[in-house]
């Protein structure tokens, strides 16, 4: 009886452990399922085709109408984008056909980004667009490197996924003339780097516009208080493409959005008349967030020094050599961008740099900030360093060195734990001496996330050596001597 009851157990105990395995197992061969599905479906779109349709000009309604096409073996899926521009000096009549085909080919490029990454096939057409070898090359950094975030967080391999097809024998690219007014076009978002670059060229009495795409409150309102002209445009992304996201039929994620509103500004400023395109990126951009299949994912890549040289570098080459597009910002780190900008206090209750704010479809919140990402997390870090807890509630409407549920992104953003969050935040450097800055302060010293981070806190000497390195006119941008000589004189 007891050698009976002993065996059961034995029967028992052996199916726990086996069951346990199995379990292990099955959880094992999931996490493959899950890694190889996006490879596997992949593998299936080599038998699709993204065809890049082409372009029409509404000079009726001020605006371009772009088409693409999906061609799945079951079905044909065709999207269409259009952008509006303002009426007034809306004339691409005016403009040399030549240079229009140019700009207008390459904006059916950057936007089909948007509607390609749905899908991701290998097999593209580009319709009657022709590239030479060089131009070929930049369309695939621009799909490779400009979607590094959208490949990781999408378990894919963005090494040759696609290439664009290209024309051997075009070579050459014929200068066309067409020189623009002494004029800059300065792309605005209401953040703190916009302003801060508006008023630099306001006090170095540059003349320039504002633009920005999509009009919302927070663009409204600063643009109201820097007191220029402002160029509105509209862009109307697909409903398909939005509603298939919706049902998570399609690949969603990143794209490089600052290069393509690049090319859209490109033809801003070759029809309403343009030399510059002037940004704001700073420094802090070139920074990336993790290394990925060989290569460094970079959020913010749009924005880096290296995509702004090579965009500007294409512009001249293959549309016109009478654009520039350059960052003011580029010799500056984020938190000295925020020293520059609280010097400027009329605007501290209408900017936002948050973008839980907003999504493709539009405004998400009446709120400026909402207290949680990790760029709200950023922000108040950097201006926490300069101005007291009462000014900084005054703009977030709370203390977020109060609330514990952020430890983890403040451990994020700090360079503690993870990897620096998928936003537009800065180097853990520069949270680092902005955090530090303000622990040193009574205001700040004993909230419960400095004290937490206490041990984290820069000596005196690294605090220093990088305030030293942070608050300093760095010799790494593009920037055209005038506009150079006139932040220097202007610090």
């Amino acid at each position: 009886m007891f050698l009976a009851t002993l065996d059961k157990v034995k029967r028992l105990v052996w199916t726990k452990i086996y069951a346990s395995r199995c379990l292990e197992c099955i959880n094992y061969c999931l996490k493959c399922v899950s890694l190889k599905f996006n490879h596997s479906l992949l593998m299936l779109n080599e038998q699709e085709r993204f065809v890049f349709e082409g372009y029409q000009i509404d000079e009726k309604n001020s605006s371009l109408i772009f088409n693409y096409a999906m061609e799945k073996q079951e079905e044909t899926i065709n999207f269409q984008e259009k952008i509006f521009f303002p009426e007034i000096g809306f004339c691409p009549k005016a403009v040399p056909e030549e240079l229009l085909k140019r700009i207008l080919e390459n904006l059916l490029l950057a936007i089909g980004i948007n509607y390609w990454k749905a899908f991701c096939p290998s097999n593209i057409s580009l319709g009657d667009v022709s590239l030479s070898e060089a131009q070929a090359e930049f369309w695939n950094k621009f799909y490779s490197d400009g979607m590094g975030e959208f490949y990781y967080q999408n378990k894919m391999d963005p090494n040759g996924l696609v290439k664009f097809p290209f024309d051997a024998e075009k070579k050459e690219f014929p200068k066309i003339d067409f020189e623009r007014k002494n004029r800059s076009l300065v792309l605005f978002g209401g953040g703190r780097d916009s302003i801060v670059t508006a008023e630099f060229l306001k006090k170095a009495g540059k003349d320039f516009v504002l633009a920005f795409v999509n009009e919302d409150d927070v663009k409204k309102n600063t643009s109201v208080l820097v007191g220029k002209e402002t160029l509105a445009i509209e862009r109307k992304i697909d409903q398909k493409l939005i509603e298939l996201g919706r049902q998570n039929k399609v690949f969603k994620g990143h794209v490089p959005i600052s290069l393509i509103w690049g090319f859209i500004y490109s033809f801003v400023a070759i029809v309403y008349d343009f030399k510059y395109i002037v940004t704001s990126n700073e420094g802090s951009s070139n920074f990336g967030n993790v290394e990925y299949r060989g290569k460094i994912i970079n959020h913010q890549w749009s924005k880096s020094w290296e995509a702004e040289k090579l965009f500007n570098n294409y512009v001249k080459n293959f549309i016109s050599p009478d654009i520039t597009y350059f960052s003011l910002l580029r010799p500056f780190s984020e938190i000295k961008i925020t020293e520059l900008f609280l010097k400027h206090e009329k605007y501290l209750s209408s900017f936002s740099s948050c973008n839980a704010n907003f999504k493709m479809e539009g405004k998400l919140r009446d709120s400026l900030w909402c207290g949680h990402c990790p760029k709200c997390v950023f922000v108040f870090t950097l201006i926490s360093a300069f101005l007291s807890k009462e000014q900084l509630i005054a703009i977030f409407g709370k203390n977020l060195y109060e609330d514990e549920k952020l430890l983890p992104v403040f451990s994020e953003i700090l360079g503690i734990s993870g990897i620096k969050p998928f936003e537009c935040v800065g180097t853990p450097d520069e949270m680092r001496l902005a955090f530090t800055m303000a622990s040193e302060k009574d205001d700040y010293k004993n909230d419960k996330i400095i004290k937490h981070f206490q041990k984290n806190l820069l000596t005196d000497f690294e605090k220093e050596k990088l305030q030293k390195e942070l608050f300093s006119f760095s010799d790494e941008h593009s920037i055209p001597e005038e506009f150079k000589n006139s932040i220097q004189q202007n610090l």
